[in-house]
Parts: C-alpha cells; structure tokens; sequence
C-alpha cells in the first residue's frame, strides 16, 4: 500500500471513528453496537471496532441494559466513561473563584470555591489562588483519570487566535497573558482562555460534554456586577471573528449617559448591571432589592423600569440585526424575573420590527455556583468529542 492510501486509509478511520462517537453522543437513548452500525451506515464488524477503540480511549464504555420482555439478550448500552477522561474549568470572576473537574459524562468529579470580591485583585495574585484550587481538586480526583487540559473562563474580551485577555474591565484588568501567568504558576497540558458569558451559554445548550439540550438557538444575556451575552444558533456559540462578540453589556442604551467601566458613556450595564441597580436602588445586594419590592419601594420599582428600558433597547437591537427570538435571562436578571420578564416583553414587542409576525420569548434560568467553570470544561471536553483520533493520537 502507497503512502498515499495508508494516509486516506487513516483519514476515512477517523472520520468514522468522529462519527460513531457523535452517533452515541446525540441519541435520545443509549444505543447499542447495532444500532450504532445501522446510524453510521457501517457493517456491524466495522461498528465493533471503532467502538472498542473509543472504549479503549476512556470516552465511552458498555452497561447492562436493563431487562425487557423480549426474546433474545438485549444488547450492551453505549454512553460517555465516567471518571475516566475529564477536564479542568476555571471561573475567575467579580465575586468568585471556582474550580471544576468534570469528566465527559459531565459528572463533577472535584469542585472548590472561594466567594470574595476580586475586583482589582493583580491577575498572578487570581492565578495564584485560583491554582491553589487545582491542587486541591486534583487531590481528590483518582491519578488514572486523563486530564485533557484547563480553561479559564473570565469576564472579558479574549483574543480568540493568542487566547490573551484583552481587557476585563469589571476585575479592574488591563491586558492579560492569562496562559503564560498559568504556566509560570505551574500549570501544565493545554490551556485556553473563554469569555464567561460563553461558557455559562455553553451550559445552557449542552446538557453534558456534546450532548445538546433542548435549546439550541438563542441569546443568552447574564447579569452579573455587569452584563455579559452570548449568541448560540444551532447549539454553536458564535463569537465573532476575533471571539469578541457578545458584548450586548456595552451596548448604548444612552449616548449621554453616566460613566461605563469600559469608558464608554450610556451603556446597558450602567443601567441594568448587578452593581448598577444596587446601587441606583441603594441596596446592598439583589436579595435586598427582591425584599424591597415586595414593600413597594418606589426607588427600588424606578430602577427596575429604568433596566427595563435599557433592556428593551439594546435586546431589540440584537433582535432586530440576528433573527433571534429566544432570550434567556441569566444572573440576576433571572433571579429579578417576576420583575423584568414581563415588562421587557412589552418593551420588545414595541421595538422588534417582526414582533407581530412571529412569536419570541424570555426563559429565566437558575445557574448553579461555578457554573461558568463548568463550561469552560465543557468548552475542553467538546474539541475531544469532535475528533476522537486527534485526540488518542496526541495521548499516545
């Protein structure tokens, strides 16, 4: 055989081999060897073996299916290994640290978190901290487990080509080397660095490493000290050329506004940020805003009109450019949702050019703590799971 048939040989094996995972991966119900075979279109001796090299990979393994009443033996069940490949995600945000393995049946293996505000802590002072975090993990975490890599997942704008941070403004950092700082701290493998807004959206369309949830197309908009967004069609977060899109936060709501901290005037974060309508409302966090009205605070009721507002304009205008017309509320925007749902539906359905002539809608969502660390290891574990082959040949 020519060099040249045993390269195309190679390539065909590891497409098949894509192919037979993503077919496991995407089925409603755990499939069989057979019915792996019958998706990809492939013998079920060929099925068999590409299944027993993902197998021999730690990505999948064979459960006993349970018993049903029917004749012949029912077939082992294929799903994601647990506790055999997994990966690191990192949060580094205004109010907490997290540190997540998570394997690619997205089982949490090891977690830590530090709540503290880390506004204008140095960054080698968060990497610092944040590989204390690791180690602790990793401790508790079984030695045969594959680590695949770590990623951070900060609230900033990221290069997508260098992963550089290009700046943070609600942490107060400037540009950023945030994988050198890592590997200085002594961080080894692959490291990568995504926009949290991202990787929060990422847990959105994904129920687990590769495996799409119910929703697929949408805007995410996530309120935390300020306003991070993501947009997702057909379960991909589209960030832009440079990765720099989903910055909805900056967009301006009032050109004569107050004061942005990415110096800027008038933007959506001023007015609907977590710090902003604490602050507006003069409360000292979201819990006291909720509790306030309840009693019918008028400054409190103010606020939220004015975020409200806000909302509507710079949510329309993404409706308007994208097609978009599912909106999920993150943050404290979700938890603030018996008071901003409503409202900003009325908002949008006066400023959505196609809002008469199609349906859209607000999803409120609870995200667990660290849950931005959580898709950064998804964001890991998904470049394994799209090619199987590149990633056994770089293990061996």
């Amino acid at each position: 055989m020519t060099r040249q048939n045993t390269v195309h040989q190679e390539s065909l094996r590891s497409i098949n081999i894509g192919l037979a995972l993503q077919s496991i991966l995407l089925s409603k119900t755990p499939p069989n060897r057979a019915q792996v075979a019958a998706s990809i279109g492939a013998a079920r001796s060929t099925a068999g073996t590409l299944v027993d090299e993902l197998i021999s990979w730690g990505l999948i393994e064979e459960r006993e299916a349970p018993e049903q009443r029917k004749r012949g033996r029912p077939g082992k069940l294929l799903v994601p290994s647990s506790g055999k490949v997994a990966a690191i995600g990192v949060e580094i945000n205004v109010a907490i640290l997290a540190v997540k393995v998570i394997d690619v049946a997205g089982n949490v293996l090891a977690k830590r978190f530090i709540y503290d505000d880390f506004r204008g802590v140095e960054p080698p002072r968060a990497v610092d901290m944040a590989m204390g975090l690791i180690e602790e993990c990793l401790g508790e975490t079984d030695a045969e487990v594959n680590l695949v890599g770590t990623s951070f997942a900060v609230p900033g704008m990221v290069d997508s080509q260098t992963e550089h941070i290009l700046v943070a403004p609600n942490l107060g950092w400037p540009a950023v080397d945030l994988v050198g700082l890592a590997r200085q701290a002594g961080l080894s493998g692959k490291i990568s660095v995504f926009n949290e807004a991202d990787c929060a959206a990422l847990t959105v369309s994904q129920n687990s490493p590769g495996q799409p949830s119910e929703l697929q197309d949408f805007l995410y908009v996530s309120g935390e000290v300020g306003i991070g967004s993501a947009y997702v069609t057909e379960g991909v977060v589209r960030t832009g050329k440079h990765g720099w899109a989903g910055e909805l936060g900056h967009v301006c709501v009032d050109a004569v506004g107050a004061p942005c901290a990415c110096g800027s005037t008038g933007c959506l974060e001023v007015y609907a940020g977590q710090r902003a309508m604490c602050a507006a409302a003069q409360v000292a966090s979201i819990e006291e805003l909720l509790s306030k009205l309840k009693l019918g605070d008028k400054r409190c009721e103010q606020t939220v009109r004015k975020a409200v507002i806000s909302l509507g304009v710079a949510i329309s205008a993404a409706m308007n450019l994208l097609d978009i017309s599912t909106i999920v509320f993150g943050g404290h925007l979700g938890r603030l949702a018996d008071y901003l749902v409503k409202p900003t539906m009325e908002e949008l359905r006066t400023r959505v050019l196609w809002g008469d002539l199609s349906s859209f809608n607000i999803i409120p969502i609870r995200l667990d703590s660290g849950k931005r660390a959580t898709g950064a290891a998804f964001a890991v574990l998904n470049q394994v799971l799209k090619n199987p082959a590149a990633f056994a040949a770089s293990a061996s």
